[in-house]
């Protein structure tokens, strides 16, 4: 790998959101009983425990619903371990089994159903949990080490009543197959309540609108800005910036100095980034000198040839 310090160094404005964070790049403020608490993970374990009972007694009258059952809560087993992880900050796209899981959920296909309205209800239902599973992969595939990004879309939970109407009176008489949804809507949307936390938590990584816009003296080694406050040398350091796409990299704070008085943003910072791969010290660079280029575009117009982007 090249000497990152080696790379060009300018002076470009752009939106950037720094958190401290520990050494395993999680916020100092993070807690993992603050995404899955206790009562989630016994409620978790007393309807997996139902739903294998239930599902017993749906096999007696109608064995093929069983394993679209089977498929849906193999789906959300999946999805509880991801969230599970990502609760102690830890990748599981990172784990040898997470390329097996995959696979196994990707074989899961929209069930063939007759026509009615529990059809509509139980496909429905499979969707939503198919575009909440593609969500979180995405999240933990793209993430940079344990660097989580979140989308700003809202997810919902799932609702029956939106499908069938009456699906909680006819499993008050004893349907087992309308027990055995109402459970596995139960586990799908607890799943989506631990989502919600995380989107709430990390909103601001993936919000760029929020992020203040300042003059960064940016390479592929590290950047530099005017800042409010001090911050602690040495300590570990997120930072998030808007380049062609939102960039992640864990650093450490190297240089912390007030050198102004007065002003909103009187010390000036510098961050070290933690070694980047040859991928991303191209995409810094290539993005510096487009925007210098892009600068002295604008400054020397009276050139023939020159034109302004």
């Amino acid at each position: 790998m090249s000497n990152v310090r080696r790379f060009l160094r300018y002076d470009l404005t752009l939106p950037i959101y720094i958190e401290l964070c520990r050494e395993d790049g999680a916020p100092l403020d993070f807690d993992e009983t603050a995404f899955i608490e206790p009562r989630d993970r016994a409620h978790w374990s007393a309807l997996a425990q139902e739903i294998v009972e239930v599902s017993g007694q749906v096999a007696v009258k109608n064995p093929a619903m069983v394993a679209i059952f089977h498929n849906l809560d193999r789906r959300l087993n999946f999805m509880f371990i991801m969230l599970d992880a990502l609760t102690r900050n830890e990748n599981p796209a990172q784990e040898d089994k997470y390329r097996y899981m995959v696979r196994e959920d990707d074989k899961i296909q929209q069930p063939e159903l007759p026509a009615a309205k529990i059809s509509t209800l139980i496909r429905e239902l499979y969707k939503h949990s198919e575009l909440t599973m593609r969500e979180l992969r995405h999240v933990v595939e793209s993430a940079r080490g344990n660097l989580f990004i979140f989308p700003l879309n809202p997810v919902q939970v799932f609702n029956h009543c939106d499908f069938v109407l009456n699906l909680e009176q006819v499993a008050e008489k004893g349907n087992p197959l309308a027990k055995l949804i109402l459970l596995l809507e139960e586990k799908y949307n607890l799943a989506v309540k631990v989502l919600q936390r995380f989107k709430a938590y990390y909103r601001m990584r993936a919000d760029v609108q929020a992020w203040p816009t300042l003059r960064v003296n940016l390479s592929a080694g590290g950047a530099g800005f005017w800042h409010p406050r001090e911050l602690p040398l040495f300590k570990p350091i997120n930072v998030f910036l808007k380049l062609d796409a939102l960039f992640a990299v864990q650093g450490k704070v190297t240089f912390a100095r007030r050198l102004a008085e007065g002003g909103e943003r009187p010390w000036r910072i510098g961050i070290d980034f933690g070694m980047l791969s040859e991928q991303e010290q191209r995409q810094i660079s290539l993005f510096i000198q487009h925007r210098e280029l892009a600068d002295t575009r604008k400054q020397f117009t009276q050139f023939p040839g020159l034109s302004v982007l």
